[in-house]
């Protein structure tokens, strides 16, 4: 269904907690029930341990083994299918926090409420807020491999970190000694094409400048830089695009006005 990069859906309804027949229909149907199931429940950074409790009952419930740590990191094992029980083992990773923000008058709750799904054209959309499927879409295919009873596969261990999106904190926490694969499979990848299979990884700072403050005088006035316009990009995909930041852009003036 991702052959050509584009998907089927039924037009016309968006979904809440209550209706979840918006993506009734789509194939792999195993996958769009969790991807729906899953954004049915709010997940921002920080706040993840309803959907990290959700998924551990779903894997208790299956019998699997599961290991979750206090900042709701989840480590889930599932024996290989018949013929490959002792084949290596394939880590699956994903993440399940997602980048919350909204149109500009949207007023959505995102500590307590879930993503409302609609359907656009070929497209699944938030409404009026971010969709999620960053990595709403990896978490839901490693559930699916979870729950299949008909796709074989090696041993798995299935890695869900938290914190991904505000600096990788949940992998930097995780421990990793409860694994036993050496092959490792990224879920959290936009090219259905292809596999993630390495990644140059990170680094977040957090500076503290001392800053002495004046009261105004009289005379001086008040100036607000506000820099807009430009075009977004990600820093994994579109660096080599060399557009503007706006950041960059801002110190860069205030360097010269102060001087």
């Amino acid at each position: 269904y991702w052959e050509e990069g584009r998907m089927s859906f039924p037009a016309g309804k968006t979904v809440d907690k209550r209706d979840n027949s918006i993506l009734a229909g789509l194939e792999p149907a195993i996958f769009f029930g969790f991807f729906e199931e899953l954004s049915a429940i709010p997940r921002g950074s920080y706040s993840e341990k309803q959907v990290s409790d959700h998924i551990a009952d779903f894997a208790r419930a299956r019998g699997f083994e599961v290991y979750q740590d206090e900042i709701y990191n989840l480590l889930i094992k599932k024996p290989g299918t018949p013929g490959y029980e002792n084949s290596p083992t394939v880590i699956l990773h994903g993440h399940t926090d997602i980048v919350c923000e909204s149109d500009e008058g949207v007023d959505h709750d995102f500590k307590n409420e879930g993503i409302k799904l609609q359907v656009i054209g070929d497209f699944i959309h938030g409404t009026g807020t971010t969709l999620g499927a960053d990595n709403t879409v990896g978490v839901a295919f490693a559930m699916s491999l979870l729950a299949s009873d008909d796709v074989p596969h090696p041993p798995l261990e299935v890695v869900l970190t938290v914190q991904e999106e505000v600096g990788k904190g949940g992998a930097q926490h995780f421990d990793g000694t409860k694994l036993s694969g050496k092959r490792l499979l990224d879920m959290n990848w936009h090219d259905p094409k292809s596999l993630f299979a390495g990644c140059a990884g990170d680094i977040s700072v957090r500076f503290k400048i001392p800053v002495q403050w004046e009261p105004r005088v009289s005379e001086q006035t008040a100036l607000s830089l506000r820099i807009s316009g430009l075009s977004s990009g990600h820093s994994e995909f579109d660096i080599h695009l060399e557009r503007a930041n706006a950041i960059v852009q801002l110190g860069r003036l205030l360097r010269i006005v102060i001087r």
